[in-house]
């Protein structure tokens, strides 16, 4: 995975452009989904993820709050006690700690910004790095959930 560029004041990013650079990685090829941290700083994180259709990101969890954003395809995420489908253009908040596993449906590209510290990947325990922003427009929410299963938000 190559390091971030440094960001400043209005980094913008073109998420179509480095999606499909990041489909011709060998780790894509290989693994079927692949991710690149984007966004580096001591307050945020930001990482874009793309996955083949049928791959599967195995069990993790978020070190802090988290979010994921899906820009393409869709994406079905597994939690303690239930699935959650999130089509393109989604927004789903998992609470710090929250395990779950990610599973594309079809071809799909997601973001996933978190607060800055942690988030080292950390296979079956961690969120792989955090997925990507940029200059995405904003997502509809479809759900935020707790580790206890609760949805405290829901719009």
């Amino acid at each position: 995975m190559t390091e971030p560029a440094p960001t400043g004041p209005g980094a913008r990013f073109d998420l179509g452009a480095v999606d499909r650079e990041m489909r011709k990685e060998s780790a894509y090829l290989r693994e079927g989904h692949t991710a690149r941290t984007l966004v580096r700083e001591p307050d945020l994180r930001v990482v874009l993820v793309v996955m083949k259709a049928g791959a599967r990101m195995a069990e993790h969890r978020a070190d802090e709050t988290a979010s994921v954003q899906t820009l393409s395809g869709n994406i079905r995420l597994k939690l303690p006690d239930k699935t959650v489908d999130l089509p393109p253009r989604g927004l789903l908040v998992l609470e710090k700690g929250l395990r779950h596993d990610v599973e594309a449906s079809e071809e799909s590209a997601f973001c996933s910004p978190s607060g800055g510290r942690g988030d080292e990947v950390a296979r079956g325990d961690r969120c792989p790095e955090p997925v990507a922003a940029g200059r995405a427009e904003p997502r509809r929410l479809i759900a935020g959930i707790r580790p206890d299963g609760r949805m405290p938000v829901t719009r």
